[in-house]
């Protein structure tokens, strides 16, 4: 199951930096919406139970190729090495173990801040690619 959510202010912010520089401004957005994704990230390994650490372990972020102006980056719980199939079982519950929404609480305790961690993170992104340029 998917949980999508959808910041605006983003691409107002896109618009004002295509201007400047587009190829900066296509980075500063990758890297900001990124940024972004870690701190949801950093909420749900919070929230999540920690038994033998393998849920928390397997919460990862995913940057996607951008499309047009879209900017997408997913956390989710890799299938890898940790193999943390069971997440939507603590999640949704089962029949014999009761719900444990720790996505969810992560995900409503980042929406009720997410223009607070996007000025954050895209002014730290944006401080990051100054320096670097020598400015």
């Amino acid at each position: 199951m998917r949980i999508d959510t959808e910041i605006s202010g983003v691409g107002e912010i896109y618009d004002l930096l295509s201007n400047v520089a587009d190829r900066e401004a296509r980075n500063l957005m990758r890297a900001t919406v990124g940024g972004m994704a870690g701190e949801l990230r950093d909420m749900t390994r919070e929230e999540a139970p920690r038994d033998t650490g393998a849920l928390k372990r397997s919460i990862k972020v995913k940057r996607r190729k951008m499309q047009g102006q879209y900017v997408q980056a997913d956390v989710i719980a890799d299938r890898g090495a940790n193999d943390a199939y069971y997440w939507r079982f603590v999640e949704y519950g089962t029949i014999k173990m009761a719900e444990n929404p720790f996505a969810t609480r992560a995900l409503e305790r980042f929406k009720s801040r997410q223009m607070s961690i996007l000025l954050n993170q895209f002014v730290k992104k944006l401080e990051a690619a100054l320096k670097r340029r020598g400015g």
